[in-house]
């Protein structure tokens, strides 16, 4: 292998992993917000409920 060609295969390799933790960071953001909606709708529902209740 030629360095220019080693260089292009190394500059692939870096983009690869690059764009694996951007889009795996990606993931775990949009996870990460799901919980948090499903835990302020729980919390609104408690609240909701007492409210019904007349608490």
């Amino acid at each position: 292998m030629s360095p220019v060609e080693t260089l292009f295969l190394v500059a692939v390799i870096v983009a690869a992993i690059g764009i694996g933790i951007l889009i795996l960071r990606d993931v775990g953001d949009a996870e990460e917000r799901r919980r948090r909606e499903q835990y302020l709708a729980a919390v609104a529902r408690a609240h909701a409920r007492r409210r019904l209740a007349g608490h």
